[in-house]
């Protein structure tokens, strides 16, 4: 598979002329970056990267984000979601993965479906692994939560099935990120009366998309509950004394105060 995606990624390099430096990178890709996937995802190696490695894959990913039409992201999304799982490669590929977002919902409708399904993927498991905390900036940052939700609301609600499929899991791991950073909160500040509230306004957005979500959601029972289930956690998550956790009331059917 991954010799599959690295020959659609050189073509798809090779059919953008205006891309610099097109061999370093082909050569970095070949050289560098499918080895140690290859290592690490099909012989199952535990080896971390040295600095080489992940120079290569910050440098190839950020010029490949840049650069790539949005119709030829898919090959480069496809091993990035792989690679950010890695504690040393997520911190310097974070960036380029938050202006993709960037650009991508300005057109959320109109992604190619395997753009915007490896897209989600890709962010799911930055917040999945519990290696990396700096991927967490995509929910503790003001700037990157923004540019998450922006791609996360319309994902929720998008037509296709696979897509809110993807979003359901993505939306799992920011409600866990959301509660791990809680209750991390609560135990360094013993002693304080409120829970730790990262952004009340943003998680009572959630809540109403997730909302949205389970009352249109006709095709699948299983996704059904499964977003009923977000939408609770993330409920429970807010302070019951909050005026914010009483204007829920307006935005969905479940009485909370």
């Amino acid at each position: 598979m991954l010799d599959t995606v690295h020959d659609k990624l050189v073509y798809f390099i090779d059919a953008t002329p205006s891309l610099e430096n097109s061999k370093r990178i082909k050569d970095d890709l070949a050289q560098n970056v499918f080895p140690w996937l290859k290592r690490r995802y099909v012989e199952n190696s535990e080896a971390s990267p040295d600095d080489r490695i992940i120079a290569a894959f910050s440098q190839t990913i950020r010029a490949l984000a840049a650069n790539l039409p949005v119709a030829s992201l898919f090959p480069l999304l496809d091993v990035w979601r792989l690679a950010i799982l890695e504690p040393t490669i997520a911190p310097v590929t974070l960036d380029p993965l938050v202006e993709i977002m960037t650009s991508s919902s300005e057109s959320l409708s109109s992604l190619p479906r395997a753009t915007l399904l490896t897209l989600l993927r890709l962010t799911t498991n930055a917040l999945g692994s519990s290696r990396s905390k700096f991927t967490w900036q995509l929910v503790t940052n003001e700037r990157k939560r923004t540019t998450l939700t922006s791609v996360l609301v319309p994902a929720l609600q998008h037509s296709d099935r696979l897509v809110r499929v993807a979003a359901a899991s993505l939306v799992f791991n920011v409600s866990a990120r959301l509660q791990k950073g809680r209750a991390a909160k609560v135990r360094d500040e013993t002693g304080e009366a409120d829970w730790f509230v990262l952004d009340e306004e943003w998680e009572l957005q959630l809540v109403r998309a997730i909302t949205e979500a389970i009352a249109k959601e006709g095709e699948s029972e299983d996704l059904g509950e499964f977003f009923f289930f977000e939408k609770k956690k993330f409920q429970f998550s807010l302070h019951p004394r909050n005026a914010w956790f009483c204007q829920l009331r307006g935005a969905m059917s479940t009485k909370l105060c």
